[in-house]
């Protein structure tokens, strides 16, 4: 294992409500850095995330895991936070030591958790990119979800990867 400097360890937080893919991408980060084999799932109870038999059964997270891999010169710790507002207490703290931020939201829409979440992420002020998750449900609408995205957290969004994206961590993965 490669020892690090505190300055090239990042820790990002992946905050949303519950059900916007936050476990399913945190997965896809250490599959993709070659930390596990085979990527899980939450609806199999299989992920590297959610691993406590109450997360399990109830497909969902109810404190935060933290994920790790070494990209380059940077480790990276993924605080996959949960979605739930019975436990966003867990959430909050965990933006709190978070040195970014990424809100993922399901393309299917808004719920009312990710304004306060947002409002967090905004008074910590750390960086942060909004991920939207779930393009290749049936009837979804990137425009829209981009719309409603900017019209409820009052931003302007801009998107920066559109349609299949290789993975870099994989591309230089000899493994994968």
């Amino acid at each position: 294992m490669t020892q690090h400097t505190t300055n090239s360890i990042r820790n990002v937080v992946l905050a949303s409500y519950a059900g916007a893919g936050k476990t399913s991408l945190a997965e896809a980060l250490v599959y993709s850095a070659g930390v596990i084999p085979a990527m899980g799932s939450t609806l199999t109870g299989n992920t590297v995330g959610d691993f406590e038999p109450e997360e399990v059964h109830h497909h969902h997270s109810m404190s935060t895991a933290l994920l790790h891999f070494d990209f380059k010169d940077t480790s990276f710790n993924i605080l996959d936070a949960p979605g739930s507002l019975d436990f966003f207490a867990d959430t909050k703290s965990t933006i709190h030591v978070a040195d970014a931020a990424v809100l993922v939201i399901g393309a299917s829409g808004l719920r009312s958790e990710v304004e306060r979440i947002w409002d967090v992420i905004q008074e910590r002020e750390i960086p942060s990119v909004i991920f939207v998750n779930e393009l290749d449900k049936e009837h979804t609408n990137f425009e829209s979800t981009l719309e409603e995205i900017s019209k409820v957290l009052e931003i302007a969004c801009i998107p920066i990867g559109l349609g299949p994206m290789r993975w870099p961590l994989a591309a230089e993965n000899p493994n994968r």
